[in-house]
């Protein structure tokens, strides 16, 4: 996959799976502080360098815009202020707006190719540890094609940490 090494809160199932829910379908930010303090746990876990930066996976822009925010941009910011580490929209997607979760274990690992990019931001990722967060974890199709193109930018390692798998 190309990761240091990833670490996760806790299952994807029972009362975690539904506060998932509620932010990244519902629009429901009452789950969201709760969300990065179980980051902020899992991060211990991760121990990740000093220097390392907190990179939230992007969210498609029609999607973003549909939902009125991204939900693991806001759980990334919200474990930064928890962790004392800064967090940069380091990445961008492209392409179609497909929802990985409809796709198969194959499908997934061909159909990111090209979806994510650096932002303007990326230039801070240059030679430091990037931990990348998003909600679930399942094929690691996403997190496989960010850090393809983290390291791709400069970034020395890439970490993940991921609210549940």
């Amino acid at each position: 996959m190309g990761l240091r090494r990833v670490c996760a809160y806790g299952a994807y199932r029972g009362a975690l799976r539904e506060a998932i829910h509620r932010v990244k379908f519902q629009r429901d930010g009452g789950p969201l502080e709760l969300l990065a303090g179980m980051l902020a746990v899992a991060w211990r876990d991760l121990n990740p360098p000093p220097d390392a930066l907190i990179v939230p996976v992007p969210m498609h822009p029609e999607k973003r815009r549909a939902l009125g925010w991204n939900h693991v941009e806001r759980v990334a910011k919200g474990l930064g202020r928890a962790v004392g580490r800064a967090a940069v929209p380091a990445l961008e997607r492209r392409g179609e707006l497909r929802s990985q979760a409809t796709r198969g274990r194959r499908e997934r690992l061909t159909a990111l190719e090209g979806r994510f990019a650096l932002s303007p931001e990326a230039a801070e990722i240059r030679e430091r540890a990037v931990v990348l967060v998003d909600d679930v974890l399942t094929t690691g199709a996403t997190a496989q094609a960010c850090t393809r193109v983290l390291r791709a930018g400069g970034a020395r390692e890439v970490y993940g940490l991921v609210i549940a798998r």
